[in-house]
């Protein structure tokens, strides 16, 4: 039996988050809950956080405030509705919209419902020390693009094997740090994702929906009420199985290169 390094695996829910008020001078109550450690990590991992906004209370919305980014940054809308001001531009945001936010952005977000929460995964990398800035873009429906796919990994349903639903953006076009690509992967019921390893990546999976579980060398763990996510240093072999014989499993996989921008890129 290899015997791999875990040193960087972070394993969270989206439960027991921190409460705050006027975040980043918003208004009413965001719940923040870090989903890893990022000194445990190292560059250029910065930040990685389930960020849930509170629904309209009394007339007052909930939001975080514009605020400029000094970071490489990404919103992923879970579930709820919301409006994210970017630059002085605002959109409707939904589940599925992916926000991209490089350095030099600036940019707010509020939650516009009396109904629901507003929940979204946020992922910041530390960019280098250079003059370039991309432009922010947003992808309204990464769902919608799903499609039959080999651009993730050899899945199969009990002896059969199948080609997942895979949306894939490689975020790598629109930073200067290290993102490598990012993927909505939809694994059908009973279905499973066969052992790999990402040698030069770190990956990060965040189940969306549906009941996971995700083998990490000899650890196993699963999406209980509060959700998952996992964060595997590169080098280790992992697999990911839908344990529900009725509901597709949703999850997102992040790339990270620690190796440099070349490295994401291959």
């Amino acid at each position: 039996m290899v015997d791999h390094q875990l040193t960087g695996l972070s394993v969270a829910d989206t439960g027991s988050p921190v409460q705050t008020y006027d975040q980043l001078g918003g208004t009413g109550i965001v719940f923040n809950k870090a989903l890893a450690i990022p000194m445990h990590l190292g560059y250029p991992w910065h930040s990685l956080e389930y960020v849930v906004i509170s629904p309209v209370m009394d007339g007052q919305e909930s939001s975080v405030g514009e605020h400029l980014q000094h970071t490489d940054e990404i919103y992923y809308i879970q579930r709820g509705t919301g409006v994210l001001t970017t630059n002085g531009i605002s959109c409707e945001v939904g589940p599925g919209f992916l926000a991209i936010a490089p350095r030099g952005t600036r940019h707010g977000i509020r939650n516009t419902s009396a109904r629901e929460e507003l929940a979204l995964l946020v992922v910041e990398l530390v960019p280098p020390h250079d003059e370039y800035i991309s432009q922010p873009i947003g992808i309204p429906s990464l769902p919608a693009l799903l499609e039959d796919s080999d651009a993730f990994h050899p899945a199969s349903l009990g002896i059969r094997e199948v080609r997942l639903r895979v949306a894939s953006v490689d975020l790598s076009h629109y930073f200067s740090s290290p993102w490598g690509r990012l993927a909505l992967v939809e694994i059908p019921p009973g279905g499973r994702v066969h052992p790999y390893t990402e040698e030069i990546r770190d990956e990060n999976l965040f189940v969306l929906s549906g009941n996971a579980s995700i083998t990490v060398a000899d650890e196993r763990f699963y999406t209980w009420e509060q959700g998952l996510n996992v964060l595997i240093p590169r080098g280790v072999p992992h697999a990911i199985a839908n344990r529900s014989s009725l509901e597709p499993l949703l999850l997102l996989s992040l790339l990270v290169c620690r190796e440099g921008r070349e490295g994401a890129r291959s």
